[in-house]
């Protein structure tokens, strides 16, 4: 523990159980409760992990990737959309890939996650059942796991996997408001070590109760999380193409911070329902900040007799077009576009200037090797005006609109945008639909969806690396 989980061996060192030790009689080993003054497990501990370890076989909790996606008929000419037709015509062949329950491959399991092991029998009986690539391993009870210190081979244990990066370990039940992000984190950074493991993970629980379902949870949600984002190739293709022509102007490209002198103070404007109660604090304290904004957000400022400085983009399609042709060409000449390399070249001659950045991850950034790129900068354009403040150096950002949510699914947007004007072709008026519900910063319930999660979780990255 102390070379692999350090944090482990800290609170290990002088630990004492507060409520629950082991128990022996004629042999056996049990859990005893000082509170209740009851074993656990009515010194059948052995048995009841063999029966856990056979139901688990025979219809474990699993979060497998579904390919099925329904395409838009101007998309079938892409490579991409071709490939992913191949394969659910492979995965079609199975009727197992649409459950939440799957007979476990016998002796192996890609990666599992086991929330809540006690007193650690079972975890010690599933390593010993399978080839395990990636564990992630939570026990909010810490007596149970100082318990396990004394009933398993954790040196054993820790020799299954090539690397310690493929087996981490959360043990004790960290503040509400931190156990949740820990939790998310840590399973998602198994899945980045090794993307193509996630395509299914087998989730597994001894005991159950609020935390150990909490853990599955976020087991889901970092499972869904690792899936956004890959790209396809036409994609690529397409952005490379724009890049070369934008690139080929004059072109004005943030390199490295030292070439220009950064503002003191940014307000970041997005057109999420709580614009409507600050458009007026915007427009007192316009002058004292620079503003970015998005395009969706353009309409409500300019209503409000607010030209933003820069209007921030991330999208290299031409549909930006069809949004910048709701706003006067004029307000348009005004403001200076900050976008990537890949933006569509319609878009640039519309402003006043443009400055490019280059994406991280993209085939420019790999053929060009810029001494900068901007990270963090997806799934939206509020984590690109994000991403690009702190990359400027910017110390002071101050977020407007910029909810990742709604309280109505009929108000997702602020007041004033193109989505919430009947007659545009833009409005619907459940655009959003209600994906889950969260507890909101300031109280009450908030729906959100998986694009505005995922944007929420990147965001929380790049503020706190």
């Amino acid at each position: 523990f102390k070379k692999h989980h350090s944090h482990v061996y800290k609170t290990l060192q002088k630990y004492r159980p507060l409520r629950f030790r082991i128990a022996h009689r004629d042999g056996r080993i049990d859990i005893f409760d000082m509170k209740t003054m009851k074993v656990l497990y009515d010194f059948q501990l052995e048995e009841f992990c063999e029966f856990q370890l056979q139901n688990f076989l025979d219809s474990a909790t699993l979060f497998m990737y579904n390919p099925q996606h329904d395409y838009d008929e101007k998309l079938k000419k892409f490579f991409h959309v071709k490939f992913m037709k191949a394969i659910e015509g492979v995965f079609e062949k199975y009727d197992s890939y649409s459950k939440e329950t799957f007979r476990v491959p016998a002796g192996f399991s890609p990666f599992l996650v086991v929330a809540g092991m006690g007193p650690g029998l079972i975890l010690q009986k599933l390593i010993e059942k399978f080839f395990i690539k990636k564990l992630y391993v939570y026990e909010p009870n810490t007596d149970f796991f100082y318990i396990s210190l004394f009933l398993i081979d954790w040196e054993k244990i820790y020799s299954n996997f090539d690397s310690p990066e493929d087996f981490i370990l959360q043990v004790g039940n960290p503040p509400k408001e931190n156990i949740d992000f820990i939790i998310e984190t840590q399973i998602r950074l198994l899945f980045e070590r090794n993307p193509l493991l996630s395509a299914y993970v087998f989730a597994f629980r001894h005991y159950k109760n609020e935390e150990t379902f909490k853990a599955v949870i976020k087991t889901r949600t970092a499972f869904n999380l690792s899936l956004h984002g890959w790209g396809y190739i036409d994609d690529e293709k397409e952005g490379f193409e724009h890049s070369m022509k934008n690139l080929k102007k004059d072109s004005k490209i943030i390199w490295i911070r030292d070439n220009y002198k950064s503002p003191k103070r940014v307000f970041i404007v997005g057109s999420g329902p709580s614009l409507d109660e600050s458009i007026d604090y915007i427009k007192k304290y316009s002058k004292s900040a620079v503003i970015f904004a998005f395009g969706t957000a353009l309409n409500p400022l300019v209503e409000n007799g607010i030209i933003p400085d820069f209007l921030i983009e991330l999208e290299r399609t031409a549909h930006i077009n069809d949004v910048l042709d709701t706003v006067n060409p004029d307000i348009l000449k005004q403001i200076y576009l900050i976008a990537p390399d890949v933006i569509h070249p319609d878009v640039p001659p519309r402003f006043k200037d443009t400055l490019y950045f280059i994406r991280d991850s993209g085939v420019t950034s790999h053929l060009l090797k810029p001494k900068t790129e901007v990270t963090g900068v997806f799934p939206t354009v509020t984590n690109t005006a994000l991403a690009l403040a702190l990359t400027m150096g910017i110390k002071e950002v101050y977020l407007f609109g910029v909810d990742l949510g709604f309280k109505e699914e009929e108000k997702a947007h602020a007041s004033g945008t193109i989505y919430n004007k009947e007659g545009s072709r833009f409005y619907k008026k459940d655009r959003f639909p209600k994906e889950f519900s969260l507890e909101g910063n300031f109280g009450g319930i908030v729906y959100t969806t998986s694009t505005f999660n995922w944007a929420r979780r990147v965001m929380e990255e790049i503020i706190l690396p």
